[in-house]
């Protein structure tokens, strides 16, 4: 069910005009993050305004229904010259990205950055492997808030360090998980609240030997991981199994949510990713087949759709799903483009990059802000 349209109702608000004040209010919640900017220095009252919670939570309920507002961040690594790019794809004007100043520009070594997720408007950069540095940025505002002071130090290479991001919308907060696990010990994780502006442990009861470096997708709110179990055979870990983890961010419990009885090895599993608001997990058959199943709820699945882009694995990578729920593929030529697989047609080619693609992020333009955020560039 969509969700409400927060009503704008404070008299003090708006300066005098014929129109009524939620009129006006709803007109300016419906224009891009750029424009809004320049706006708050109209005057006191429609800083205020543009500056609200209610009116930041209007104006992103109007972006994510427009379709024209639904981008890609990518992700990329050059090797000559040598640095990270992170780029704003439209998907409406294909063939054109926008370079983008992040907080971190300062690293160039392919292991020293990565993006972690993007939520609501805002991305989520660490500094793996442990995350020693991390923000939540927004490319629109321009705004990036370092979160780097966590509770859990004293970690080392014997670690495996994973973190995340979710939205709760109950107390409307933004959630940063970490998580920090070693074989034969208690997983330990931590999380920062953007209400708080403060990182605090939380009990973990579920056990695993292994998860993503970064939660795989977010969906409504909550993020998920690809978890495994494994055993110790012949001086090297082979896995017994692959299943999701998710965190319940309203109850801070993580949980185990099994893959369909149909992914029974790593080699026909391809990945986790959020397809038109769904869990979806794509798997690649020998036959170059590609079949994507969707969660129904926390313990079914149905098969949704199999299709075949023409070309075999080794000319082509799925990278994910755009909100729309065309495939994002990438061919080794470093082309990428759009299929739609329910329909079984190609759609436009968005881009040729450079460099090495890292990764690919659904983004929606927002006003949203964290406490304490700085101007980047």
């Amino acid at each position: 069910m969509a969700s409400q349209v927060p009503s704008i109702a404070s008299r003090s608000a708006i300066p005098s005009c014929s129109l009524p004040e939620d009129i006006i209010a709803d007109i300016l919640a419906r224009l891009p993050v750029k424009p809004l900017l320049q706006f708050r220095s109209v005057c006191k009252a429609w800083l205020g305004l543009i500056n609200s919670s209610r009116f930041i939570s209007m104006h992103l309920h109007f972006s994510i229904l427009k379709p024209e507002n639904h981008s890609l961040i990518v992700h990329t690594f050059q090797s000559n010259p040598r640095g990270h790019t992170i780029s704003l794809l439209h998907l409406d004007s294909p063939q054109t990205s926008v370079k983008l100043d992040h907080p971190f520009p300062r690293f160039v070594n392919s292991l020293e950055l990565d993006v972690v997720c993007s939520c609501r408007g805002l991305v989520f950069l660490s500094n793996p492997p442990f995350g020693k540095f991390m923000s939540l940025w927004n490319p629109a505002t321009k705004q990036s808030k370092d979160i780097s002071h966590h509770t859990i130090t004293g970690i080392d290479g014997s670690w495996g360090v994973s973190a995340g991001m979710g939205f709760n919308p109950v107390s409307d907060d933004y959630i940063v998980i970490r998580i920090v696990f070693r074989t034969n010990h208690r997983i330990r994780a931590e999380i920062y609240s953007s209400n708080s502006d403060s990182w605090r442990e939380i009990n973990v009861d579920l056990q695993f030997d292994g998860i993503h470096f970064k939660c795989n997708a977010i969906v409504k709110g909550k993020p998920y991981w690809v978890a495994s179990e494994n055993a110790w055979e012949n001086h090297g870990w082979n896995s017994r199994g692959i299943y999701l983890v998710s965190f319940d961010v309203e109850n801070e419990v993580f949980q185990r949510v099994p893959l369909p009885n149909i992914v029974e090895n790593e080699e026909t599993f391809h990945g986790v990713m959020e397809f038109k608001e769904s869990i979806g997990v794509l798997m690649n058959t020998a036959s170059d087949d590609w079949i994507m199943w969707t969660m129904d709820d926390e313990t079914s699945w149905s098969k949704k759709f199999m299709f075949a882009l023409g070309l075999n694995r080794a000319m082509v990578g799925v990278l994910g799903c755009s909100k729309r729920g065309y495939v994002i593929a990438e061919k080794t030529t470093r082309e990428m483009f759009l299929y739609d697989a329910e329909n079984n047609e190609s759609r436009d080619v968005l881009v040729r990059f450079q460099g090495r693609v890292f990764g690919v992020f659904n983004y929606t333009e927002s006003l949203v802000s964290v406490k304490g955020s700085k101007q980047v560039g």
